[in-house]
């Protein structure tokens, strides 16, 4: 398997299955921002 496949794979798997990933509850700062090259907002 070629490197650049791996890394695919690892990708996709986290994009469909992220760790680490909930709502905090009373969290002590919030920002928000959005990335110029392609418009993503950032939460």
């Amino acid at each position: 398997m070629e490197l650049n496949s791996i890394y695919t794979e690892i990708i996709t798997e986290h994009n469909a299955s992220p760790t680490n990933k909930h709502h905090i509850e009373n969290p002590t700062a919030t920002l928000k921002g959005v990335n110029p090259s392609c418009g993503d907002e950032i939460t």
